[in-house]
Order: C-alpha cells, then sequence, then structure tokens
C-alpha cells in the first residue's frame, strides 16, 4: 500500500508514522497485529517514567488508540489497554491545552468500561471543566457529556447544565441542549424541568442553537415529555423562517422539517410546503426537498388539491431522466410520500401527472442493477395497483432460464425475494408459500444440480428477525408444516432454511418437536437413515 510522506500523514509524531506505515506495509494481518502488539508493550514501558511530560502523553495516547482500533478483533485481550486509562484521566484533568484535554477525554471514551472504578474520577473532571469559566473548556466538556450517558453523571452536573443553558456563548447553548438530548433518552426524568428554557432557546437569535433546540423537542416528543405547545412553537419557527427575507442554511431548514415530521404540521402551513418544495427543486437542494416531501405523507389528498392546482410531483419530474442513482432515487422516495391519488390516474376526477414515457421509465427502474432503486419501485407500483407487479412477477418466473449458475441463481433469488417481500411482507403464511416456490423453481433451473444459495437464506433469515412477532410465528409454523407434509416438496435452500427456523422455534409453536425430526429424516437420503447400532 501506498503510503503518504509524512509531511502530508496527518500522523501525531515520527513514531506514530513509523508504527503506520509498518502496518500498512505488513505481509499479512498477522504481522500488522504483531507490530501493534509490540508497540503497545513499548508505550506501556514509556508511560511508566516519572518525568513524562503531558504533551509526550498525549502523543502515546494517540499511537495507542490507533492500536485499539486497527487491531483484529480479538488478537489482544479486553483489558490491553487499562493501563493508559489512569494517564488518559489524568490528561483530561491536568492539561494545559485544549488538545490535550481532548485526548484524554477521547481516550476514555473509546476504551474506558461504562463501570470502570475511574469513572468517578473522569466525571468529577468534567464537573470541573463545565463549572470553568473558559468558553472552550466548557465546550469541550459538554461534548463530552454527549458521550458519557452515566447514571452517576447526572446529580454532578445537572444543576450546571441547566444554568449553561442561559449562558453568553452560542457554542455552550447548543452544546447544552444537545447534552439534554444525549442524557434525556436514558434518563426521561432530567428533562421534566427544563421546559421553559426549551422554548425560549427555540426563540434564540442564534440559528444553529434554535436547531440544536428543535431536536431536543423532538427527543422530548419521542419519549412522551413534549413541550408545552410544541406543535404550535415549532409550526411559528416554520412560518417565521420561510417568509423572512433572509437565506437560511439547508441543515437548519432540514433540523426543522424532521421536528414537523414529529409534531405535525399544522394545516394552515401547507400553501408554504409546497412553496419550499418549489424553491427547493429549483435551487437543487436535495435533503430539504425530500424533507418537504416527507410532510406530505401525513396530509390528506383533498387538503393537497384544496390549496394548489399544480402537483408537486410536477417539480421533481426532471429527476427521473438524470443520470444520477440518487437523483433517481430521489425521485421515487419523494414519489413514495404522496398518494397516488394525486399522481396516477386512478381517479377519474384527478388526471395523471405523469406522461406515458414517464411511467414507461419507472417500469425500466424494476430491471437496475441498483438494489436500493428496484425495492423503492416495486413499493411505489404495489401501492398505485398490487396487480402490476403481480404480472411483472408472474412474467419474470416465466423466464427463468433453463440453465443456470450458482451465481446466476442467488442474484434473481434475491430479485425474487425483493418483490414477494413487497407483496407478502406482512403476511408470512403467504410469503411461505411464495418463498417455497420460487426457490424450488430455481432449483430445477440450476445447472449445478440441488445449489444452496447462501444469499438467499441469509436473505430470508434476516428479514425474518425483523419482520416482527406475527410474521415470524406465520413464516415458521408455515415452513415446519411443509417439513412433515411428506408430499410437498422442498429445495435444498429451503431446506437449510426450514432447519434454522426448527432450531430456533422447535418447542415454540404447534407442531411436536417429534414430528418436525421425523421431517428431516424422511427427506434424509436412505443410506444416512441406516444407522448400523442403535442408542439404547
Amino acid at each position: 500500500m501506498d503510503v503518504p510522506p509524512y509531511i502530508s500523514s496527518g500522523a501525531n509524531s515520527r513514531a506514530h508514522y513509523s508504527l503506520v506505515r509498518k502496518v500498512e506495509c505488513a505481509d499479512s494481518p498477522q504481522a500488522a497485529n504483531q507490530f501493534l502488539l509490540d508497540e503497545v508493550e513499548a508505550i506501556r514501558r514509556q508511560l511508566t517514567d516519572p518525568a513524562l511530560s503531558l504533551e509526550k502523553c498525549r502523543e502515546h495516547l494517540i499511537t495507542l488508540l490507533y492500536c485499539h482500533m486497527t487491531v483484529s478483533h480479538g488478537f489482544l485481550p479486553l483489558n490491553t489497554f487499562d493501563f493508559a486509562l489512569s494517564h488518559a484521566v489524568t490528561l483530561a484533568e491536568a492539561g494545559r491545552s485544549t488538545s490535550q484535554k481532548r485526548m484524554g477525554y477521547l481516550f476514555c471514551a473509546e476504551v474506558m468500561p461504562a463501570d470502570h472504578e475511574l469513572q468517578l474520577m473522569l466525571i468529577n473532571t468534567l464537573r470541573k471543566d463545565l463549572e470553568h469559566e473558559d468558553t472552550s473548556r466548557i465546550c469541550l466538556a459538554l461534548e463530552n457529556v454527549v458521550v458519557f450517558s452515566n447514571q452517576d453523571l447526572i446529580p454532578a452536573i445537572q444543576a450546571r447544565l441547566s444554568d449553561l443553558l442561559s449562558h453568553n456563548s452560542p457554542h455552550v447553548r447548543r452544546r447544552a441542549l444537545l447534552g439534554y438530548r444525549s442524557l434525556g433518552l436514558p434518563h426521561a426524568d432530567l428533562l421534566s424541568n427544563i421546559d421553559l428554557k426549551v422554548v425560549s432557546r427555540c426563540k434564540d437569535p442564534d440559528q444553529q442553537v434554535v436547531g440544536a433546540a428543535l431536536s431536543l423537542c423532538v427527543r422530548m416528543a419521542q419519549i412522551k415529555q413534549p413541550v408545552s405547545n410544541a406543535r404550535e412553537l415549532v409550526n411559528d419557527i416554520f412560518v417565521t423562517t420561510l417568509t423572512s427575507s433572509a437565506h437560511d442554511k439547508p441543515e437548519f431548514i432540514c433540523t426543522m422539517l424532521s421536528a414537523l415530521l414529529v409534531v405535525g404540521l399544522s394545516e394552515d402551513n401547507v400553501p408554504i410546503l409546497l412553496q419550499l418544495i418549489r424553491s427547493s427543486s429549483k435551487s437543487h437542494e436535495r435533503g430539504v426537498l425530500r424533507g418537504s416531501f416527507a410532510l406530505l405523507t401525513n396530509i390528506a389528498p383533498d387538503r393537497l388539491l384544496s390549496v394548489n392546482l399544480e402537483s408537486p410531483v410536477h417539480h421533481i419530474r426532471p429527476l427521473l431522466i438524470s443520470r444520477h442513482p440518487n437523483d433517481v432515487y430521489l425521485f421515487l422516495s419523494c414519489l413514495e410520500c404522496i398518494d397516488p391519488v394525486l399522481w396516477a390516474g386512478t381517479s377519474n376526477d384527478i388526471p395523471a401527472v405523469l406522461d406515458g414515457w414517464e411511467v414507461e421509465r419507472i417500469m425500466q427502474l424494476l430491471d437496475l442493477s441498483d438494489t436500493l432503486v428496484r425495492k423503492t419501485t416495486l413499493r411505489l407500483l404495489h401501492r398505485v395497483d398490487p396487480n402490476i407487479v403481480s404480472i411483472f412477477y408472474s412474467q419474470a418466473v416465466r423466464n427463468i432460464p433453463s440453465s443456470l449458475s450458482v451465481t446466476d441463481s442467488n442474484e434473481r433469488a434475491l430479485r425474487f425475494l425483493e418483490i414477494i417481500t413487497v407483496q407478502f411482507g406482512e403476511d408470512g403464511e403467504l410469503y411461505a408459500r411464495e418463498l417455497k416456490d420460487i426457490l424450488l423453481r430455481l432449483e430445477q433451473a440450476s445447472l449445478d444440480g440441488q445449489p444452496v444459495l447462501e444469499a438467499a437464506i441469509d436473505k430470508v433469515l434476516t428479514y425474518t428477525r425483523y419482520a416482527g412477532i406475527d410474521f415470524g410465528i406465520g413464516f415458521s409454523t408455515s415452513l415446519l408444516t411443509f417439513l412433515v407434509d411428506p408430499v410437498t416438496r422442498l429445495s435444498q435452500t429451503m431446506m437449510v432454511i426450514v432447519a434454522a427456523l426448527a432450531t430456533e422455534q422447535c418447542g415454540k409453536l404447534s407442531i411436536r418437536p417429534l414430528d418436525i425430526l421425523e421431517g428431516f429424516a424422511s427427506r434424509l437420503p436412505k443410506s444416512t437413515r441406516e444407522p448400523d447400532f442403535v442408542f439404547r
């Protein structure tokens, strides 16, 4: 690997650069791990020097952190770097510069376990830095409050953190709000007494502070402790921001749109939202455009029609013919936010917005290599008319070639899984039936006999794990029912999926474990079912 010269490498020291060079140029991962271990041991000895300066300690901690993040997982014991924690806490406490203190905090954040005995010393250091007069030290401490969501931290800093919401520096106010947002998720009671201060910060003259306050409002709404009149407050900010002549940063507008997505957009502000869609499409602010369309999801079609004669879809049509995949995906994801009745021509009262060639272009997206674009297109078409996806699926099944390699079989299996997930992703029984049939068809079309399609197995099992309890029960029960039925044919890929589910679900479903074992035994080759001896 080409390693840049030291002057442009970003290395902290010559020793750090030398180590990185040796690791990157190592002949094998084992050799690289050995270089890292040797460096850890060398630094262990150097840290025992009583004359060690704080700056040298900082350099050693940077190198140790590089070793910690680069070494292969499991090569070193979990407590390998514990010897340096006391030095990191000391550096955070006694560091003369912000860079020294930052390195001490960072090393502790990355390496120190949550229940380590030095946590209390670190919390005490954080408290002292929060009470310091230097703004840079307060900001550094607040940044680490966001990282250390420790139960012992709250009583030590709660009063000071509340005071910092009214600090003179906007940098401090912003970080204090973010600190509350971080601590509020595991400790919701912490947010119960700052309602008025959050409202005040939503009217802060600094826009970054307002953005942090909006993100805290979202967090408070998510944990069921919303700010008083949060909906009206955020909508007022929305109106004030977009009706003023000042140019606002897209990042702030995106934050505001995210907050509105949680607290809700007032129907009176729908015209302003449509104007934002129009302006952001012209200025190519893609994040603002996507966030604006996301708000349309919760607006009734009748309301949109009453305030706008032109469909919002008109403003995103140029994205469909873009050569950039990101633009095409943006078009699809925005279109997915709007009720199809407003653009697809499914109602006699509302004409179709897209021309015939544009609809054809959307259909062509089903054959792209981009997985995300294909999935979004399938969801979109299924929402317009489920029959469109059903016809496409039937044609794809009929057109399976008679001789497929394992690679081709895996690729086609993944594409078929995308379709049946959209069609039957909430019905475990139907999903299982379609999966059984398509895997059997692919096995019959394979050049390699009865291949096991690993990509399909991974996809199915992953989806089953996260699809929900009802889906999982229906899916597992259906597959195990196929297994115990001697007439039902199962592909080799399906047998692996069934075996994995049987291991996890055996005894939890209505099918007897003995029937499951007999189902497996009946499908094994005869030579493997006749043991030479019998267990007694």
